[in-house]
């Protein structure tokens, strides 16, 4: 994940998911770059959950290191909570950055986004959903 860390943002459910994703793929790790008023709450969460271990926040990076860092990755996530995009939308650089560095999203199943399934770009799940729902196939 690249961006602010704000609660509305989601970061929560896929921190929530983790301790059954681990059953699914033994070698996830979430790693966070960026900051905002969220990040204290998610590292208890992480901690609380027992997967903190797995939880790595970077903090803040420059926008000219965002593409090496996405391309670090396996996945990438865009996580939203349905209050958030309908109040806000969606991020307008987040998936964009993440297909054009040719990764995998996954993100809420919301109209804008259904090219990334249509297309195989990635997977979508329920707008507050956990996030292992699309790795089970639920």
């Amino acid at each position: 994940y690249v961006g602010t860390i704000y609660e509305d943002q989601g970061l929560q459910e896929f921190i929530n998911c983790l301790p059954d994703l681990i059953n699914i793929e033994e070698r996830v790790v979430l790693n966070i770059y960026g900051a905002g008023n969220y990040s204290e709450h998610l590292k208890n969460l992480a901690k609380s959950k027992l997967v903190d271990h797995l939880v790595i926040f970077h903090g803040s990076i420059a926008k000219t290191e965002v593409p090496r860092v996405i391309g670090m990755s396996d996945v990438c996530v865009a996580p939203f909570t349905l209050t958030d995009y309908l109040l806000r939308g969606s991020s307008s650089l987040k998936v964009p950055e993440y297909l054009y560095c040719g990764k995998p999203v996954v993100t809420i199943d919301v109209p804008e986004y259904q090219y990334i399934k249509e297309l195989k770009f990635g997977e979508l799940y329920a707008p507050d959903a956990t996030a292992v729902n699309y790795l089970e196939g639920k």
